[in-house]
């Protein structure tokens, strides 16, 4: 036998024994034309893809993780995947529920809050009954906010404190609004079943058992100095694509929102593991059938907004529609083919993974920039791909639609991500300043701080990282720009106002950020400190009845009726 005799026979051996077959030639080769289109036309430095079609799979990575000094990007290359890992915590919780399944402290998707939480766990009328499965569907109908709040200041266990002052946006379990604090709190519940803390429980319960050798789990997304062979973020900046500033990559304790890095390998295998079910690769059934049909069964309807990003009607050549949520998964079907699929989005750092259940088959894409990415048009079209070939279905975007999409179907311009414009800049003089000057708070949010810097300029403090100035957009209703410093201006961009509110003929008492900044909106006020604990204990009964006024007072502020808040990504 000589030498490439024998090696035919060892990759196939291997090939056995691993339990992993290979996708067609041709399959591969209409991969790597459309990623190289799409890398070329959306100017994308990175990606990383992984197919799986029973026993198919694949992965490879394109391009360059880092690009000074140049790193390819390989098949075994990390990267942050935003709010896919969403998914991981409601597959951690099915697999804790599925250990726990006959002991006498069993739980389920349908296990009050307070039952786990005790008396830390308060809110009142038919909130009081949350679950876990209202935390991992989004329909609390709570305001969600992002990590530019003090959240990491004080913890998972201490925000369960502060539950009771989230704003609420909509009717409980019959309003979707997305929020990543709540599945901070899905998180906390595995660390309170289990009394471990949850980037081991995910270690320990996922990625070990899935052999996802490449992926981790914490509080730092972003590359430390040893992880040289991770990918770094871009954004573009003049016409130049440059790294991401690391300070704007710290998620805190709102990890089980988004905390997985992964390679593509890795992605595979987890993609294996949803799409046959909840097995490993040695079919053990790590998550039991009845609570893996409650994760990608629908539980809660879209917003219209969320239903256009990921649908596509009768003008296009195929269907495919997202309307419904379930534990962790967007839901819906693709030419007639039941899908569940996650995006996840942080700063340059951009993915998509999706599976088909009837079909044990699904994909992966990952990719490292530009900041700011675009799903429908820059991950989708390649997901459609991906879709049509492990679903042995025909192609109907080529290298030149997948580039221009929605276009020739639709005017690009019609269905580009939602964004707000505002007024022109106006240099309109700041009277009697010290009506706005002093520090606001929120028993959520954190603080708030105003100062000075000349008559038409004033200087705003939002916590640690929002940090910048304010120039008057209008005096009659208080409404100022927000001008954030270089760190977060990549991010948030000109988009971002403020308002003064609740003026009393001398000061003003509450200060809002308004919607189009976050996508939700954040309420400041004076005389309230995000660091004190809300409820102290009282001496006397008049203490008592005088807290009580006060924080009735409070509650009803943060309470005022807010616009709808926009489906996000962990941002």
């Amino acid at each position: 036998m000589n030498a490439q005799h024998l090696t035919t026979v060892l990759f196939v051996l291997c090939t056995f024994a691993s339990g992993q077959g290979s996708f067609f030639q041709n399959e591969t080769d209409l991969v790597d034309a459309m990623v190289s289109a799409v890398m070329g036309c959306k100017n994308i430095p990175g990606m990383s893809v992984s197919m799986v079609r029973g026993d198919d799979f694949f992965a490879k990575g394109y391009g360059h993780a880092r690009l000074d000094p140049p790193l390819n990007w390989t098949s075994q290359t990390p990267a942050y995947l935003g709010s896919v890992g969403k998914a991981i915590t409601s597959a951690l919780l099915g697999i804790l529920m599925t250990e726990q399944r006959n002991r006498a402290d069993s739980f389920d998707w349908n296990t009050r809050l307070y039952n786990i939480f005790g008396s830390n766990f308060r809110l009142s009328g038919a909130r009081s009954a949350m679950t876990i499965k209202d935390l991992l569907s989004h329909r609390t109908g709570l305001s969600d906010t992002d990590v530019y709040t003090d959240m990491t200041k004080i913890g998972r266990a201490e925000f369960l404190k502060r539950l009771k002052y989230l704003p609420s946006l909509g009717e409980f379990r019959n309003s979707w609004i997305y929020n990543n604090l709540l599945y901070a709190m899905a998180g906390h519940v595995a660390q309170v079943k289990t009394g471990q803390p949850y980037e081991n429980l995910i270690n320990n319960k996922i990625i070990g058992p899935l052999g996802m050798r490449q992926a981790s789990c914490g509080t730092m997304i972003y590359p430390t100095s040893s992880q040289t062979n991770y990918a770094l973020p871009y954004h573009l900046k003049n016409g130049k694509l440059e790294v991401g500033d690391s300070r704007i990559y710290q998620i805190g304790d709102l990890v089980p929102a988004g905390c997985l890095i992964a390679s593509a390998e890795d992605l595979g295998k987890w993609v294996q593991f949803m799409a046959s079910g909840g097995k490993n690769a040695n079919q053990a059934q790590l998550i039991h059938p009845d609570l893996f049909r409650e994760i990608i069964n629908p539980q809660r309807l879209l917003d219209d907004l969320s239903v256009s990003r990921f649908s596509l009607d009768s003008d296009y050549p195929v269907n495919a529609s997202g309307t419904w949520y379930g534990l962790g998964w967007y839901g819906g079907d693709y030419r007639g083919h039941k899908r569940l699929f996650n995006p996840g989005n942080r700063y340059g750092y951009s993915a998509v993974v999706g599976f088909f259940p009837d079909k044990n088959a699904g994909f992966s894409i990952s990719i490292n920039g530009p900041w700011y990415n675009n799903y429908r048009t820059d991950l989708a079209p390649l997901s459609y791909v991906l879709s049509d070939i492990i679903l042995g279905e025909s192609q109907w975007l080529d290298n030149n639609t997948i580039c221009s999409f929605p276009a020739p179907w639709k005017n690009p311009a019609s269905n580009s991500s939602s964004t707000t414009t505002q007024p022109p800049v106006e240099s309109v003089p700041i009277e009697s300043k010290t009506q706005y000057l002093g520090t606001y708070g929120s028993r959520v949010f954190g603080k708030m701080t105003i100062g000075q810097i000349n008559d038409q300029v004033l200087s705003f403090q939002m916590n640690s990282a929002g940090i910048g100035n304010l120039s008057m957009i209008s005096r009659a209703d208080g409404t100022f720009r927000m001008i954030f410093n270089e760190l977060l201006n990549d991010v948030v961009g000109s988009d971002c106002s403020l308002q003064f509110i609740s003026y009393n003929g001398t000061v003003y008492g509450s200060v809002r950020v308004l919607y189009e900044c976050f996508y939700t909106v954040y309420d400041y006020h004076r005389g309230v400190n995000f660091v004190e604990l809300e409820d102290k204990p009282s001496s006397t009964s008049a203490s008592a009845a005088a807290s009580l006024s006060k924080w009735s007072t409070l509650i009803f502020c943060l309470f005022v009726a807010l616009p709808l808040m926009r489906s996000g990504e962990l941002a």
